[in-house]
């Protein structure tokens, strides 16, 4: 795989990821968050739903591995939270996301994945 296609699949891999960060300035956090979800995971519990991808993510031993899962292991950590994982297919991680059983998705999704319209992807 050419290193900018996995660094472009590993950024837009954390999708929703951006929804959980705050933004300072005028009181306000951007991207909005609704649902509290922030507040939901800072100290708690990080819910992540990942489809395994080679090079991305890797399912060889008893507990996901690869880059993307320690993106996101340090991305709880600063929110002093504890990652629980849950593995499935890029559709059904989306509709997870929609019905708040996960909270972020993590995976090979592209720019060009079809889910885009119904979760936030991040970019590259």
């Amino acid at each position: 795989m050419h290193a900018s296609r996995l660094t472009a699949r590993s950024a837009i891999a954390l999708l929703l990821a951006t929804t959980l960060l705050p933004a300072t300035g005028c009181g306000l956090s951007i991207p909005t968050d609704p649902d509290g979800s922030l507040d939901r995971v800072s100290e708690g519990t990080l819910r992540v739903g990942l489809s395994p991808d080679p090079g991305l993510i890797s399912m060889a031993g008893q507990s996901p591995d690869g880059p993307l899962i320690d993106i996101t292991e340090d991305f709880a950590a600063s929110l002093d939270a504890t990652v629980v994982w849950s593995i499935a297919a890029e559709e059904t991680l989306v509709e997870e996301l929609e019905t708040g059983e996960i909270d972020m998705a993590i995976g090979g999704f592209t720019d060009q994945t079809p889910w885009s319209d119904r979760a936030g992807v991040t970019r590259g």
